[in-house]
């Protein structure tokens, strides 16, 4: 399954996470800095010429929490790197900073299919 190759990928190749990577929610009280995955849309592809699915198209969202700002932008650029050696290439990579006030966490948010 995609969701477990992906996790296994980040796990082994942002260091600076420390193998902090979670699907869908972050377990409350764990050590930040953390990476939360979510699945956003899995899509079977069909052929024309037949009613058989023939690969699957998926958009993820990863999130980055960290208690300071220069520190989510490390980690961001780790994860961009570990998702362009992934066995999947990603497409329409993008990327937009924010910051949760009332965990006063700063965090990165990256969206991509494969």
């Amino acid at each position: 399954m995609i969701e477990e190759d992906l996790f296994s990928h980040l796990s082994m190749n942002v260091p600076l996470v420390n193998e902090r990577v979670y699907p869908l929610f972050m377990p409350e009280n764990c050590k930040k800095p953390a990476i939360v995955y979510t699945l956003i849309i899995g899509n079977d592809q069909q052929s024309l010429n037949s009613a058989q699915a023939y690969g699957s198209k998926y958009m993820f969202q990863i999130d980055i929490y960290a208690t300071t700002y220069p520190s989510v932008k490390a980690i961001k650029e780790q994860v961009k790197e570990a998702l362009y050696s992934f066995s999947k290439f990603p497409h329409n990579l993008s990327s937009f900073d924010g910051y949760e006030e009332h965990t006063k966490l700063f965090r990165e948010t990256i969206e991509f299919n494969f």
